[in-house]
């Protein structure tokens, strides 16, 4: 499986995502809402990071590999690229350098198709190293990265809230504050 984002343009994005904003209160003001949050008695940092993967991952099927993600790598500089390195994990580093070095970057925008890359965004959401929004296309939403493990969540459609709801009790998980449009 490759480790490459697939890099695209600002139009690309543009013309497949229709749940996207600039401004977090945009959103909540915009579109039916909710906040995932970890659900269990488990202190563990790692068993909730768990749960949050296995739902992206999870997420990904559902969304039939369709999925757009923002990453502000293009604009890393030496010594912020240099502080993410030391804290990241060995096949985390490899998965970011690949991705610096082997593609031209269009935007921040990047197609992700698979669960090791959904794996490694959600541990830079999850450990708040990244702040990356997800979008999901075949059944939309979008989600924006971690604050202290509550993800804001985003629906056009509320009908697409049950949907991730129920997938979000399947991982430990519950979509909490919810807010209909």
């Amino acid at each position: 499986m490759s480790q490459i984002l697939k890099s695209i343009s600002e139009d690309e994005f543009k013309n497949k995502i229709k749940i996207r904003f600039n401004n977090i209160l945009d959103g909540f003001d915009r579109y039916s809402n909710g906040l995932l949050e970890y659900n269990g008695d488990n202190d563990s940092f790692k068993i909730k990071e768990g749960c949050f993967i296995n739902f992206f991952n999870e997420a990904l099927e559902l969304n039939k590999g369709k999925v757009i993600i923002d990453l502000y790598i293009k604009d890393l500089e030496n010594e912020s690229l240099a502080r993410l390195l030391e804290v990241l994990d060995e096949r985390d580093k490899n998965i970011l350098i690949d991705n610096i070095n082997k593609q031209e970057i269009k935007s921040v925008y990047f197609e992700l198709n698979n669960k090791d890359l959904m794996s490694f965004i959600t541990r830079l959401n999850t450990r708040e190293l990244f702040f990356c929004t997800i979008y999901f296309m075949e059944k939309p939403m979008t989600i924006w990265g971690n604050y202290n493990l509550s993800f804001p969540m985003f629906f056009e459609r509320n009908n697409m809230l049950d949907i991730y709801r129920d997938l979000a009790k399947k991982h430990n998980l519950d979509v909490r504050g919810i807010v209909l449009k």
